[in-house]
């Protein structure tokens, strides 16, 4: 069983931290669809601009630049895993600049997949290049797939067509990037607008579809995926982004904040009016993936504390610490329910006198509009030496 870092309460939303390399092959599952934005390889020092400023263009160490071999070498691997998780008449969706968008087609083909469309998405409000030298960059490619050369896919012409004035739409979309209210939870730094994978999904699944992300960043594509009636599983190696990707789905729990969303992305508004059984799903979404568990914790010892306190001491010996892995943002002042509890508000157990601790607390509460902290791992023992520098752990004094 794989832990999950969230799952949504009806179970359409999954997310696992960790790396796709290592995930993807400890399961046995079929997607209908999947969308990707890997890496382009593209943080090389330069600069761009920014809300009116001159901002660097590095994302991270995930998207420095590799050479050529290495570049067709990642893409090759990931599509190759990523081929094994796709139903035979399914669909893959890839994006990307001229940095590693030709490397994408060329393993694609390599792999034995049908290149359908590769779609042209022109920006309505590019960055402007500051340097004069080039033509402003404003498009960025995607391209859409199938699984095998013989095996039809899904593709809802009709709604497409109607979104599109009612004439045929094209591979090019003008199509603006993400507007302010797309970032209430902080912005992912290559974050895709909701209305293009809203299209992207409208296009090429049925409600109800199972789609997939391995590199899910702050998770757009589950949240168009959600609005739309469709289920996401997503992948993604930064605790950093898994944290924003949760606190997006969970902002869509509120049913008022759900619906200015829809109201917000012109084709799901335009698809409503002509295709309402495009967001109603036939199976019951509270269906779970099979490869993902629960967080156990029924084998520890529970001992109630006192009913003020309103919580449970996972207790251990003395020699040891129970550590959590646990989702570390969202509250910022944390609850005293014990003297001997840990105190990792910021992530560090720094100047803890260890051999004072017999156990790290983890709260349970009776009032259910609380937001508890989330396991991300079955809790283990750990000697006081093998604590990291750095552990989200549980709550502070």
């Amino acid at each position: 069983m794989i832990i999950p870092y969230y799952k949504s309460p009806n179970h359409d939303f999954n997310l696992i931290c960790g790396d796709t390399f290592e995930l993807l092959p400890q399961f046995n599952f079929k997607f209908d669809m999947i969308f990707a934005d890997p890496p382009y390889f593209l943080s090389s020092g330069g600069i761009s601009v920014q809300s009116g400023k001159v901002v660097c263009v590095d994302k991270g160490d995930w998207d420095k630049s590799m050479s050529q071999d290495d570049i067709n070498a990642f893409n090759l691997k990931w599509l190759s895993l990523c081929r094994e998780k796709l139903k035979d008449n399914g669909t893959i969706w890839i994006s990307g600049t001229y940095h590693n968008i030709f490397s994408v087609a060329n393993c694609l083909t390599q792999l034995g997949y049908k290149i359908l469309n590769v779609i042209t998405w022109a920006k309505t409000n590019p960055p402007p290049n500051i340097s004069c030298r080039y033509f402003t960059y404003s498009t960025e490619f995607i391209i859409w797939a199938r699984k095998k050369e013989k095996v039809p896919h899904y593709y809802n012409y009709e709604l497409m067509k109607h979104i599109n004035g009612d004439t045929q739409m094209t591979d090019v979309w003008r199509l603006p990037a993400i507007a302010p209210w797309e970032k209430t939870c902080t912005k992912h730094p290559t974050q895709k607008p909701l209305g293009l994978l809203s299209r992207i999904i409208l296009a090429s699944t049925k409600a109800g579809a199972w789609i997939l992300d391995p590199f899910a960043g702050s998770s757009t594509t589950g949240i168009a995926a959600n609005l739309l009636g469709r289920r996401f599983l997503g992948i993604e190696r930064e605790e950093e982004f898994a944290a924003i990707s949760k606190a997006r789905r969970e902002e869509i729990e509120d049913g008022k904040t759900f619906a200015t969303y829809k109201r917000k992305i012109p084709d799901i508004v335009k698809a409503e009016d002509t295709q309402m059984d495009c967001f109603t799903c036939d199976e019951d979404i509270i269906e779970r993936l099979p490869f993902l568990g629960e967080v156990e914790v029924q084998n520890l010892h529970l001992k109630q504390q006192t009913p003020k306190a309103n919580a449970f001491h996972l207790r251990e010996e003395k020699e040891g610490i129970l550590i959590y892995a646990v989702a570390p943002t969202y509250r910022k002042k944390t609850e005293v329910a014990g003297k001997l509890a840990i105190g990792v508000k910021e992530g560090r157990l720094d100047k803890v006198d260890y051999s004072t601790i017999g156990y790290i607390m983890f709260h349970y509460w009776n009032n259910e509009k609380a937001t508890p902290y989330k396991l991300l791992s079955t809790p283990k023992l750990v000697s006081k030496n093998e604590i990291p520098r750095r552990v989200f752990a549980s709550y502070g004094y």
